[in-house]
Parts: C-alpha cells; structure tokens; sequence
C-alpha cells in the first residue's frame, strides 16, 4: 500500500515540473535598461511597458530613481517608453534582445519650452514642470546685471511680476505680485528672514556677489512654507565657492553716482572627503546724485540725503559625507531713508548672523535635516532740530529666530511624494526707544525709557504633504498642510489651527505646449508689532491689536509655456482673494491714534507675458516681458505697493571674448482714482553694458539711467527720489 501513494506522489510532481517548463518564459527572457533624456540623466518617472500583438496585455514598470526598469517578457513584442514631457518612443523586439541591456533616449516634445532644475519646492523639479510659475536667477546673472547700489531687491525687478517696496537703497523689500509687508516669505540657506520693520523683511544684507542663485515662485506657498507666504516665495542659496567657475576668484568695482566701491573674494578648498569654501564682500556707498545733477563729488551736485550705506558679508562653509553646516554674518551701518527733509534717520547698525546645520541623504528614499540660528540686533537713531537744541530718538531691536525641518521624499510608483515637519520660532523680541533731549551746547538735560515691545515670542510648527502624480502628458500636483500658530506678549497669549491645501496640474497639450492650472489657499499670522506695538511712528501714535485674526487668502494661477526653435513664450494670470486683510485704522474715531485691524476683504489679479528670443541673429538675442497688477479692498480702495502695466525689454549679444547688452525698462503712472490712494509715477530707464574677457580677467563697464531721467516725483510723499546716470566698472579675475 505505500509503493502506490508514493509512485502516484511521483507522477503529480512530475507533472508540475511539465506544466511550469510549458508556461513559463524562456530562460533569459528579461528585458532591461535604462531611460535618459537626450544629456544623459535618468528619466524616474518614465513608464516602461511591452505591447504584444492581439489582446494579451504586457507586463508594466515605472523607472526607478536612476532611470532602471527590469520586464519579464514570454513573447515577441514592441517596447514602448512613456513620460510627461517627452515624445512617446517605440521599438520592437525579440526574444534574443534580452540578453543586453537596453538604453532608451527620449526626445522631448516639440515646441515644449525647456526648464531648468529648482529646489525651492522642497524636493529637486524642473521649472517647466511645476504648477506654479517658478523663476530661478543664477549667480552669474546677478554678477552682470550693474547698479549702482549692490543689493537684492534691485536684482530682481528683471523678473515679471516682482517689484520692490521702499526706495532705500539698502532695505527695499522684494514684492512678489505686489505683496511685500509680511505677505512674502525671504529664504537664506534654509533660514526664513524676518522682520519687524514696517515694509516687512529684506534681504539687503545679502551682497549678490555671495549668492549662489535665486529662485522666486510666484504664487502661494503656505503649503511648503507656512505663515505669510501669500504673495511667493524668494529662496537664496549663498555661494559656497566652489560655484565660482575656478577655485578662487576676486572682484571690485566703482559706481559714479554715489562713489560707490564694492569687492568681493571667495574660494574653495578640499581636504580629502571634506570640502571647504568662503565668500566675503565689502561695499560702501555714498549718498547718490539726483537725476539732473552733477557727479556726486562736484560742489553743485544735488545729492539724496542720507541714501548712503556699509556693508560687509561673510559667510564660511563645511560639507563632509551628507553634512554641512555653515555660518553667514553681515554688518550693516549708516543706513538711512533716502531724502527725508523733516527728519534725520539712521540705522547706526544691522548685525545678521545666519547658521545653518543640514544633512541630506541622497541613496534609497532622500532624507533632509535641517537646523537654523538666526540672531538679529539692529539700532536706528532719529534727530530732530527742537528749540535751538537737539532731540533724538534712539531705537533697540533685537531677536532669535531658530528652525527646524525635516522632510522625506519617498517614491510610490509614478508618485514623488514629499512629506515633513518644520517648526520656526522667533524668541527674545524686543524694541525699545530712548529719547535724549540736548541743549544748543550739546548737554543732555533730559532721557527717558520707553519699551514699545517688551520680550514677545512667536511661532508655528506644522505638518505637510505634498504630491506630484505623473501620467504620460499630466501631471497632478496634490498639497496640504496643517500649522498650530503661537503669539506670546505682554499680558496676551494665543495661537490658531490653520490648515492650507493646494490642487494643480500641467499637461502637454496643443502639439507641446505646456499649460498649468493650480487652486491654493495660504494665510499670515499678525506680527509681534501688530499685535504688541504701543508708540508713536510716522503715521502717529500707533496700538497693537492682540485680538487680531490671521489674513486668509484663496488664489487662482494659469499659465503656458511653449518653445519653437530659439522662440520662447510665457504667459500667466492669476486671481487673489483676501480675508481679513490687515489694515491700519483710526481708534475710536480719534484721528491721533490708529491700531491694526482686520477691517476688509481684498481682491489682487494680474498676469505676465515674456517672450525670448535666444537667436535673432548668430549671437545676439533678445528677451522681452510685460506685467500688470492690480487690487482693491471691500470699499474700492487700491491697495497700495501695486504697479500699473510695466515693461522690460533687453537684447544681449556676444562675439568671441565680447559680450554686450543693451535694456530698457519702464512702467505707465498710476493715477488717482480714489481718496487715499498711493500715488506712484511712471518711468522710462535706459541702460547698457560690455563685458571683455582676457584670459583669467573679465573687465564690465556700463551705464544706468542713460538718460539721466526722473523715476518717482520728488513730492511724491511715499517714494524716493531716484539715483541719476550712472557708470559702473568693475574686474573679476578668476586664477
């Protein structure tokens, strides 16, 4: 009885080993390889799959993080290979063909408009790619681009739809979308740069010969970065040194228009796995001369008064292994408000110290940490001539701000995923005023104490998520996040729950060109000033408003993009919503005292059109863009920092060792249409330069404001008078 199980237990597996050699494929029947775009680099989101003639259906892969996929095939059939922005490629093939590996390049589409890679959205993307128009300035952009006074803010007006909030010509605060004042968010190396001066923070202590790059979205960012990211996002990277095109490099350069000098060095070194680099700048300007006037040395030059400025820019780094960590300080003095008659004011000091600490784990799944410090002390000092003697008001601000953040970006199929927590606190934050009254004779006779803002805390600690689902022509792009708030001041405690969500997607479409669409929401947190302030300023005796809410706001982005041979076009729109827009008003009815309140809803749209032509004829090329914004508040009111139509046209061109470039840029007035409207006056500005390389040396010259032309009116009480014809030289040597 046991032989005969035993031969029947022979017979069935016998039996299976047949059916299994029948049915399955063939040995060696496996097809690999990899998809890269025509430069080299993988294709992670390429979709892999075989089609078999009939009904069968083939087996499918999405590319790993390095462009690889493995098939297992039975059958001839036809490899096909699929991702967004590319040409659909096919090829059939054999069973023999698996035995290699294959390597599939794609094309992209035709007429698509190439984009360059940014990680302003927390994770590695391309421009082109991104729901919301994304703009990055490189380092050496910057560098070309002359002024006559070095700072951020002046840099980025060559961008559509981003402008800059207060003539000072070292604190004019970027505006993107005409939203400066707390509702765009300044990124450095990781850091978010606050402020609690009124125009909101700035980057001015920043010498764009440091930076790296600059990337602007334009668009809500609440999602990715929190409170105040309503207007956009302006992200900094500064120069580590090994940017510099060799190890070390050093340049200098002089403005006419405020004798201005300016240098800047910086270098990188490597010591086996660890790698080393430092940048440091100097720049000193004097007071510069008014349009229509002599140069600035002349005894009959009209000069704006305390426009003047010094600055000095360190910043060291250290990368081993994934880690970094590195420290940028910045000293700031004599500082002033450009043209002001009735007062003296100086910033007698603006001390940055930014400290950033960060590993990166690129293999498997990317892991980012990051840690910053950022201390900030600054003194601003305002004389007043007052009976014969002297009155002057000496203001204190300090803080600390600290962040943390840490995020992930797993992969799921054809979904990039970024999900992570981030916590930014600021602690410490006083602002005191001390008054000195002085006799004709210089004595102090009088002084007196008075804390404006006296040890507030603030901050926000929140969770996101953020997803990009791509398909072979769309790409969907999902967001949200949730912040608990905090504000901590004198005899008041509160917070909030504030939840943010995005939807979006870019599709090629019509032959190539590329269209978005994306619906976000994004909010701001009140500032410590707003709801703690108690003292006097320019506009009067102002009171914080502790019960005020945080400003809401839902916003609408369209745009196209579409590339046909050296021909590139952009357009975008938006449309902005704004709940609980925060405004300064008159309390109970007194018209000597105003306190912060949450008084008006608020309506912003606008839209770009840039059109670059990368050869109109063999080396020279030319870029052109137009943009307007607009906005009113509940009662009709134009809100102010907002500009009418503005244009900017530029053409470039370069034989050999040459280069040259030629720019105008100019904006239509805007005119009163209602009682308390800001007025702003047009502008017309003409400007040219040349670049020469020799060997390691590169000499630049050029002239701004060629014209010599007014840009705001000298009695416009909110603008500054603008600088006059300017020359600039300058020589980078490069070893």
């Amino acid at each position: 009885m046991t032989g005969r199980p035993r031969r029947v237990g022979a017979c069935a597996s016998l039996a299976v080993v047949l059916l299994l050699g029948l049915f399955a494929p063939a040995e060696g029947a496996v097809l690999r390889g990899t998809v890269v775009d025509s430069s080299g680099a993988a294709l992670a989101e390429a979709m892999v799959h075989v089609e078999y003639s009939g009904p069968a259906v083939g087996p499918a892969r999405t590319c790993d993080r390095d462009g690889a996929f493995l098939l297992a095939v039975d059958r001839e059939g036809t490899l096909v290979a699929r991702c967004f922005g590319f040409e659909t490629w096919r090829r059939p093939f054999v069973l023999a063909d698996t035995a290699g590996v294959q390597r599939i390049e794609m094309t992209p589409r035709t007429y698509r408009l190439p984009g360059i890679e940014v990680q302003g959205l927390r994770r590695p993307t391309r421009s082109n790619e991104a729901a919301v128009p994304i703009e990055r300035v490189e380092g050496r952009s910057l560098e070309s681009m002359q002024f006559a006074t070095p700072v951020l803010a002046d840099r980025l007006i060559e961008t559509p739809e981003v402008t800059t909030v207060g003539r000072d010509e070292y604190s004019a605060a970027p505006a993107v979308r005409g939203l400066a004042r707390f509702r765009t968010v300044i990124v450095l190396d990781g850091a978010r740069i606050n402020s609690d001066r009124e125009i909101g923070p700035t980057a001015g202590f920043v010498d764009p010969a440091t930076m790296e790059a600059v990337e602007i979205i334009r668009g809500p960012g609440s999602v990715l970065y929190g409170s105040d990211a309503i207007g956009g996002v302006v992200h900094v990277t500064s120069r580590s040194g090994a940017a510099a095109a060799g190890p070390a490099w050093i340049e200098s350069g002089f403005s006419t228009v405020n004798r201005g000098v300016r240098t800047a060095a910086g270098g990188a070194w490597r010591a086996g796995p660890v790698q080393f680099g430092a940048t440091a700048a100097y720049a000193h300007a004097g007071d510069y001369a008014l349009p229509g006037s002599a140069f600035p040395w002349s005894s009959s030059a009209l000069l704006a008064r305390n426009s003047g400025f010094e600055r000095r820019t360190l910043r060291a780094r250290a990368a081993w292994n994934g880690f970094e960590a590195s420290s940028f300080y910045s000293l700031g003095s004599d500082i002033g408000r450009p043209g002001r008659e009735a007062e003296s004011f100086t910033v007698a000091f603006d001390k940055n110290l930014v400290h950033s600490l960060s590993w990166n784990r690129r293999s498997g799944t990317p892991l980012e940490l990051r840690g910053t410090l950022h201390p900030t002390q600054w003194q601003a000092i305002v004389e007043e001539q007052r009976n014969g003697g002297t009155r002057t008001q000496i203001r204190d601000y300090e803080s600390l701000d600290w962040s943390v953040l840490a995020t992930a970006s797993p992969r799921v199929h054809s979904a990039s995923l970024v999900v992570g927590a981030q916590a930014d606190v600021r602690s410490g934050v006083r602002i005191v005023r001390r008054v000195e009254e002085r006799d004709s004779a210089g004595t102090v006779f009088a002084t007196s104490f008075d804390p404006w803002v006296g040890h507030a805390s603030a901050g926000q600690a929140g969770a996101f998520a953020h997803a990009t689902l791509a398909g072979t022509r769309t790409k969907w792009v999902v967001g949200g996040r949730v912040d608990q708030t905090w504000r901590r001041g004198p005899g008041r405690k509160g917070g909030n729950l504030v939840p943010t969500g995005q939807v979006g997607l870019v599709r090629d479409a019509l032959g190539g060109m590329t269209v978005s669409a994306n619906l976000a929401t994004a909010f701001r947190e009140p500032t410590i000033s707003e709801l703690f302030f108690s003292g006097k300023r320019p506009a009067g005796y102002i009171e914080g408003n502790p019960a005020l809410r945080p400003e809401r706001s839902l916003q609408a982005d369209v745009a196209a993009s579409a590339s046909r041979g050296p021909l590139g076009l952009k357009l975008s729109a938006f449309a902005m919503h704004l709940r609980d827009w925060i405004l300064l008003e008159q309390r109970g009815g007194s018209p000597d005292t105003l306190t912060y309140a949450n008084s008006s809803r608020a309506s912003l749209f606008g839209g770009s059109l840039e059109v670059k032509r990368h050869s109109l004829w063999p080396g020279i090329g030319g870029r052109m863009f137009v943009d307007w914004i607009r906005g009113f508040d509940r009662s009709g009111r134009p809100l102010a920092d907002l500009h009418g139509p503005r244009a900017r046209i530029e053409m470039t061109a370069t034989r050999g060792q040459v280069s040259g470039n030629v720019g105008w840029r100019g904006a239509l007035a805007h005119r009163r249409v209602a009682e308390g409207e800001i007025p702003a006056a047009g502008y017309s500005l003409l400007e040219a330069g040349a670049r020469l390389r020799l060997g390691t040396m590169t000499l630049s010259a050029a002239v701004e404001n060629l014209l010599d032309q007014e840009v705001y009116e000298r009695n416009d009480p909110v603008s500054y008078p603008s600088p006059g014809r300017s020359f600039h030289l300058s020589v980078r040597f490069e070893p």
